[in-house]
């Protein structure tokens, strides 16, 4: 854990000075070529377009585009629809501070007839699973090479075209800043395993060329597998060692996930001026965090006609007594 700990702040520090933008999913499963329907358990595969140009995008509902902002607006496409972004629309995100983000929400003429996605209300958690889905390069040939800092490598080429197509990964470590020149987003990392390693998932996947603005999803509640999933971040960068190749996945390399619940505020109040929309998520949870509520006051109230009735049955009784 260290090892892996110091490995990330490396990534930050030394691997090609800033972490690149992310150039389909690259997956260590089979021969890399899998997984280009939904999920079983779907968390919103059709929800996840291309840009005009290859990145990939993200529709959240009303009309509104997700995206990376170094991907900037353009057409979109989400399986045989065309959408045309619109004039004006486009908003690049905000950190605390003020200064802008590697997130970018611009609108469409039309409508793809695609469900709302809920934003996280918090970030996901280390150790927790995720679920990626993007349109980028695939899996080539694998490569090995000899590096000066880790040794023997292995990893794999990317090869031409975009595919979309889903993968999993493990969150790494705590939200960070991560900056890229004129831009700071807060990020999760995740790190692409082997998958009989005991920190690779069975489906893990690394984001290439064309992934940036892919969506990752995850559950609301890691502790329930079954819980509802919820947009937790989108694909942004990748850090890789300088002396590796480039247009290649290495074990060890990190992509870094933008941690959209830190935004959350800022995009719904974007998509959904009037508090209607996706926006209900935040309802739905005071809902299920008050619920007990109401049934205490209930539990309260039985107990106060309880009591009353037992004080007039003893009052009565003194009476009688008298």
């Amino acid at each position: 854990m260290l090892l892996r700990a110091l490995f990330l702040v490396l990534s930050l520090a030394l691997f090609l000075g800033l972490p690149a933008p992310a150039l389909a999913l690259i997956l260590d499963a089979g021969d890399g070529s899998g997984n280009t329907a939904p999920p079983e358990d779907d968390p919103g595969w059709n929800n996840v377009g291309q840009h005009l140009g290859s990145p990939s995008v993200v529709y959240l509902g009303n009309g509104w585009i997700l995206t990376a902002a170094h991907v900037g607006p353009s057409i979109v496409t989400f399986g045989e629809q065309r959408f045309d972004p619109i004039a004006g629309s486009p908003t690049q995100l905000t950190n605390s501070d003020g200064s802008q983000a590697d997130l970018l929400l611009f609108r469409i003429d039309g409508d793809p007839n695609l469900p709302e996605l809920s934003i996280a209300t918090s970030s996901a958690k280390v150790g927790q699973e995720v679920l990626l889905v993007a349109v980028g390069s695939s899996r080539s040939k694998r490569v090995s090479i000899s590096t000066e800092e880790q040794g023997m490598v292995d990893g794999f080429r990317w090869k031409a075209g975009q595919t979309k197509r889903w993968g999993t990964n493990i969150i790494e470590g705590e939200p960070t800043l991560v900056e890229q020149e004129d831009v700071q987003t807060m990020a999760l990392p995740i790190v692409f395993d082997r998958i009989e390693s005991a920190a690779g998932t069975r489906q893990e996947a690394v984001a290439a060329k064309g992934d940036s603005g892919g969506a990752v999803f995850a559950r609301s509640d890691p502790l329930e597998p079954d819980s509802p999933w919820t947009l937790a971040g989108l694909l942004f960068s990748v850090a890789s060692p300088s002396d590796h190749p480039s247009n290649s996945s290495f074990y060890g390399d990190v992509t870094w996930v933008a941690d959209l619940s830190k935004y959350r505020n800022q995009i719904l109040a974007l998509v959904y001026p009037g508090g209607g929309g996706a926006s209900r998520a935040n309802s739905e949870a005071s809902e299920s965090g008050s619920s007990s509520l109401p049934q205490s006051v209930s539990t309260l109230v039985l107990w106060a006609v309880v009591g009353f009735a037992i004080w007039k049955v003893f009052q009565a009784s003194r009476q009688s007594d008298r």
